[in-house]
């Protein structure tokens, strides 16, 4: 992976937690982690990086996100640009490409 860079508004060392972060979450997405287990894995920082850096549009709160996005499979939010390669991926509102990271 290639090293990380401090720029304006997140530091090398943030952008690895948040990495890091999001692919612990993805994998206990994929493991079939109860609701309630993916709530406590889905860090205010992730929250935070997803609606400042990704193009998410913010809810009220982490819990809201986290229940529109990932509590309601019934109404799929998946799409080609966002996540890891060959996962299931995040669609935001404006399908921008996963940035900041």
């Amino acid at each position: 992976m290639e090293q990380m860079k401090d720029v304006k508004f997140m530091t090398a060392k943030e952008k690895e937690a948040v990495l890091k972060a999001w692919e612990r979450f993805m994998r206990a997405m994929a493991g079939g982690k109860t609701a309630e287990e993916l709530s406590r894995m889905f860090t205010e920082a992730l929250y935070h990086h997803l609606i400042q850096h990704c193009s998410f549009i913010a809810h009220y709160n982490r819990a809201g996100f986290f229940q529109h996005y990932f509590e309601e499979p019934e109404k799929p939010r998946c799409g080609p640009r966002q996540g890891a390669p060959g996962q299931a991926r995040l669609k935001p509102e404006h399908s921008a490409p996963m940035t900041g990271i």
